[in-house]
């Protein structure tokens, strides 16, 4: 008697295999097609050459970015540059969208935008009229504001911005009683926020947030003296996360602490009177120079 080797076991047992039925286009993709659809991807130029690099070009479409760090290390200030580039014409190195900037702790400042347009030539007016701000005095506010940009159906909105994401939810939330209560709606709120990046299935935004620090208290991260507000739920819900630190120099040291494809790296970006630049650029009127014009009056 013969048997059949086993090769020809294999064959005779695919073939009575049938065929498996193919996956439904509309619900899975292949990650070659991801992949596709992620080189169309647009950056947002951050002013910084070095930033840039770090980032992996500048600001990601489709993701969450988030600074954290002390008052004073510049925050603020990126938002403002990023309000600018992702409205800039092309022409003068911007993306020529239109841009959104939730103000939570009465940051926002039109006259830093015209400085910063005038650095790069541009019309301060027509910026200005790209830029659309809304003011959020407390969480309730904060989320409805990101509700209405998903009601939106205008694709030229590029850039969402929460500066900063954490303030209202730390001022209305005390204590560890309501911690659990307060993490629940700030999960929710993060994401929402991913509905307008990551998930979003026609028009992926950038959104960028920025975040506040606390003592780190943790015997487990002793080397890191801070740490950002929101634990687990901000850090698992951003996809980029950027710690700032003032330098004695003046300049800000930015450290890409967590991303799921950039490495753990370093630079150096100042703060100028025409905005972010990269350490060894800085401008002759620095940014002291401009605060003190802003305290007389607008140039």
């Amino acid at each position: 008697m013969t048997f059949p080797s086993d090769s020809s076991k294999a064959t005779s047992l695919n073939d009575q295999t049938p065929s498996s039925p193919l996956l439904d286009s509309s619900i899975f993709q292949s990650a070659d097609a991801v992949l596709k659809t992620r080189k169309g991807y647009f950056r947002i130029d951050t002013g910084s050459k070095a930033l840039n690099r770090l980032l992996g070009g500048g600001i990601e479409q489709g993701a969450i970015t988030e600074f954290f760090g002390e008052y004073r290390t510049g925050k603020t200030q990126i938002c403002l540059q990023l309000l600018v580039m992702s409205v800039l014409p092309k022409e003068f190195g911007g993306n020529g969208g239109k841009a959104i900037y939730i103000d939570t702790e009465g940051s926002f400042r039109p006259e830093r935008i015209i400085q910063i347009c005038e650095h790069y030539g541009a019309d301060p007016e027509m910026v200005l009229n790209r830029i659309y701000v809304g003011k959020a005095h407390n969480t309730q506010k904060q989320m409805e504001l990101v509700s209405a940009i998903h009601q939106s159906g205008d694709s030229k909105i590029i850039l969402v911005i929460v500066d900063s994401l954490t303030a209202n939810f730390r001022a209305e939330f005390l204590g560890k009683e309501q911690l659990m209560e307060r993490q629940q709606l700030l999960n929710r709120h993060i994401n929402d926020l991913n509905q307008l990046a990551s998930f979003a299935p026609k028009f992926p935004r950038a959104v960028v947030v920025t975040n506040q620090v606390m003592a780190n208290v943790s015997e487990l991260f002793a080397d890191q003296k801070q740490v950002a507000v929101g634990g687990n739920i901000v850090a698992h819900g951003t996809t980029h996360r950027i710690f700032l630190s003032r330098q004695p120099s003046g300049s800000i040291r930015v450290q890409l602490i967590d991303s799921p494809y950039l490495p753990e790296e370093t630079s150096f970006f100042r703060i100028t009177s025409g905005g972010i630049a990269d350490d060894h650029e800085q401008a002759a009127s620095d940014f002291s120079e401009f605060t003190k014009k802003m305290s007389e009056g607008l140039p």
